[in-house]
């Protein structure tokens, strides 16, 4: 219950004739309200304004159009900006995705040079271990030149019974009298320790020069095997020369089992080897015949001895150039 603004009397709740001031909120009795309505229509009843509560002005109209357009423009700059912040968005996300492309082909490129300079620090020490190699193979071959031009001179006769110095000088003397003229002998030696179970040691003979070890082994072939059976005359080789010279009967032989060089020939090494062109003796080739191991000993000692085994003009040129590129 609230009281008349007019008369200050009381307004029962129930009193349908009571106006509400549409702008103070004050209550009146039907009859004191100032100025009276002009009708009693809800919308009228709900629009009345007592005396103290004058109708709006119109520069009260104009001071809330000019807000309500000034609100319009800040609503049409705001949304201006947002237009220029969204273009702006994507002109960076469009930069955004350009860098992101640039920095995978970065990335790809990297990688790239990551495994190039893997690959050249591998090749970097592959270079230095070849070179250290080369330093290395320099020294051997220095020191297998030095060793060859050591043994240049030398020829190994192979069993002779053992003796004394000056009973290996006679027999060694006697042996190349059969095979050559006008040889002199320099030196001679015994190689290995003395042996306990009869075996015979190699005798090493140097002589004056290189031209006479080539002339004894290309006409050894004449000592007479009815007195000498168990004679036989070899270079010095070095070990390299040695080891190059298995490695190539182990190759030639492979190729052999393979069928590589199986084009044959004569059965007779012998009668094949006897056309080479320099006329070295043909026991010079046959006591290292890769083609035949088993009888590579024998052919040195028996000059009457043939292979049955075939083997191809390849296979015969092979050995002919080991031979000249490892004996000497």
């Amino acid at each position: 219950m609230s009281n008349c603004h007019a008369c200050t009397k009381s307004i029962p709740t129930t009193d349908r004739q009571a106006i509400n001031c549409s702008v103070c909120r004050s209550r009146w009795h039907g009859v004191c309200a100032r100025p009276q309505p002009v009708d009693v229509e809800k919308d009228t009843l709900s629009n009345w304004r007592c005396e103290k509560c004058p109708a709006p002005s119109h520069d009260t109209l104009d001071l809330s159009t000019q807000r309500f357009n000034a609100i319009l423009a800040q609503f049409s700059t705001l949304n201006n900006s947002i237009t220029t912040t969204n273009n702006k968005i994507e002109e960076l996300t469009a930069t955004i995705t350009a860098h992101s492309e640039r920095i995978e082909s970065c990335v790809v490129e990297i990688a790239s040079l990551r495994d190039d300079n893997k690959f050249l620090k591998t090749k970097i020490v592959t270079l230095e271990n070849e070179l250290l190699n080369m330093k290395s193979n320099a020294n051997q071959i220095h020191a297998e030149i030095s060793d060859r031009i050591s043994r240049e001179r030398n020829i190994l006769i192979m069993g002779l019974v053992e003796g004394n110095t000056a009973e290996d000088l006679v027999l060694a003397n006697d042996i190349l009298s059969k095979i050559t003229n006008g040889i002199a002998i320099n030196n001679i030696q015994r190689l290995g320790k003395v042996p306990t179970d009869g075996k015979k040691r190699p005798l090493k003979v140097t002589l004056a020069s290189f031209e006479d070890v080539l002339s004894v082994l290309r006409n050894k072939s004449k000592l007479p095997r009815d007195s000498f059976p168990t004679i036989s005359i070899k270079p010095d080789s070095t070990p390299a020369q040695i080891k190059h010279l298995s490695e190539l009967r182990k190759e030639l032989q492979t190729r052999l089992e393979a069928g590589q060089m199986s084009d044959a020939t004569s059965s007779n090494h012998r009668e094949q080897l006897q056309h080479r062109d320099d006329d070295r003796p043909t026991n010079y080739f046959i006591d290292s015949c890769i083609c035949c191991p088993i009888h590579k000993e024998d052919a040195a000692d028996n000059s009457s001895i043939s292979c049955d085994r075939t083997v191809g003009e390849a296979a015969r040129q092979y050995l002919r150039s080991a031979k000249e590129r490892s004996v000497f």
